[in-house]
C-alpha cells in the first residue's frame, strides 16, 4: 500500500491557492474579506475577536483584512467601551452593495467549482475536511506545547530544519 499523504497534502495546497485565486477573479474579493462582509451583514457589528473565531482565521489577518475593508469604504471600526483592546466592526451601505453585487458571481463560482457532485458526495467531501481541520488543531496544539517545553529547557536538540 503507497503511503499517499503527502501528496494529499500537496493537492489540498495547491487547490486551495487556485480556488483563492479564481474566486477573487469571479467575486473581485478575496475568500476572507468575502466572510466577513458575509458575517458582518447578518449583525449590527461584531467585535474583530468575535470575527477571528468565527472564520478561523489570526489576530493579525483580522486586523489587515478590515484596515483594508475600511480603507475602501466597506466597514467602519469603533472602539468598545470599556475594552481598550478589541474594536467593533460594522458592514457599510457600500459594504452591503458590494456584498449583494458579489452574490451572484459568488454563486456562480460555487456551482462551476461543485458541479457534478452531489449532495451526498459534497457531505462527504465536508466530514473529510472537517476531519482534517479537527486533526490539525491537534497537531498545532501539541506543536505549541513541544514549542513551550524547548523554550523552558533551552535545547532545540529534538527539533529538526529544514
Amino acid at each position: 500500500m503507497t503511503d499517499n499523504r503527502m501528496e494529499v497534502l500537496l493537492t489540498v495546497s495547491r487547490l486551495q491557492a487556485r480556488i483563492s485565486n479564481v474566486f477573487e477573479s469571479y467575486t473581485g474579493s478575496s475568500v476572507a474579506r468575502f466572510s466577513i462582509l458575509h458575517a458582518l451583514s447578518d449583525s449590527d457589528s461584531l467585535s474583530q475577536t468575535d470575527l477571528r473565531r468565527l472564520l478561523g482565521i489570526n489576530a493579525s489577518a483580522v486586523t489587515r483584512h478590515v484596515q483594508h475593508l475600511e480603507g475602501s469604504g466597506l466597514v467602519t471600526r469603533e472602539r468598545i467601551p470599556g475594552d481598550q483592546r478589541n474594536v467593533a466592526v460594522s458592514i457599510t451601505p457600500a459594504g452591503m452593495q458590494l456584498l449583494k453585487g458579489c452574490e451572484n458571481n459568488r454563486e456562480s463560482f460555487l456551482s462551476t467549482l461543485f458541479a457534478g457532485l452531489s449532495h451526498g458526495e459534497l457531505t462527504t467531501l465536508l466530514d473529510i475536511v472537517s476531519s482534517m481541520e479537527s486533526h490539525l488543531d491537534r497537531a498545532t496544539e501539541l506543536c505549541v506545547r513541544k514549542d513551550s517545553t524547548i523554550a523552558d529547557n533551552g535545547s532545540t536538540d529534538d527539533k529538526e530544519t529544514l
